[in-house]
């Protein structure tokens, strides 16, 4: 269901993505993830949000904006770190 999200990724964004080998897919997951859940973060000051997607080697991050029904990627990144709330 989140191939269905539209997202704008920028220039520079898109070659952090590249570089950390993140594609369009993780990144739709994420934001799906985050917004069904209701969980990560949401920045007033910034009118950001950040949403994480644990997998079983992987935690990837996703620092986004909405703008109506297309969701702004403005970073994204990943490491190999658990991050589990009932631990």
């Amino acid at each position: 269901p989140w191939d269905a999200i539209n997202i704008t990724v920028g220039s520079d964004v898109r070659t952090r993505m590249e570089d950390k080998m993140i594609d369009d897919s993780d990144v739709r997951e994420t934001i799906y993830n985050a917004e069904l859940t209701e969980t990560g973060f949401y920045d007033p000051d910034s009118d950001t949000y950040l949403g994480c997607l644990v997998r079983s080697a992987l935690t990837y991050w996703v620092e986004y904006r909405k703008n109506g029904d297309v969701f702004e990627v403005l970073d994204a990144y990943c490491h190999r770190m658990h991050f589990r709330e009932d631990e």
